[in-house]
């Protein structure tokens, strides 16, 4: 898979699994990640985009999770599938 072919936290789709490949940012944006949970190996849903450039609304377990535009689009992931379960806890 080529640079411009990454997938990213701001290609997915509300109701999207993936899975967290690396962490495209600094070392302050990467640790913030990690200490919200989110690092490499985690697999988390979307539930939700805010409009205009607003957080994006994850879920790891049982946590949702509010991540930043800037740190989503630094996340790069490899899709995992289309899950049904977003108001599952």
């Amino acid at each position: 898979m080529g640079v411009d072919e990454l997938k990213t936290m701001k290609n997915l789709k509300i109701g999207d699994k993936a899975r967290i490949a690396s962490i495209d940012t600094g070392v302050a944006g990467s640790q913030q990640l990690m200490e919200m949970g989110l690092s490499p190996g985690s697999e988390f849903q979307l539930v939700a985009r805010y409009p205009l450039r607003g957080p994006f609304l994850v879920k790891l377990g049982n946590n949702r999770i509010a991540v930043d535009y800037n740190l989503a689009q630094a996340v790069v992931i490899d899709e995992l599938n289309e899950g049904p379960d977003v108001l599952d806890s």
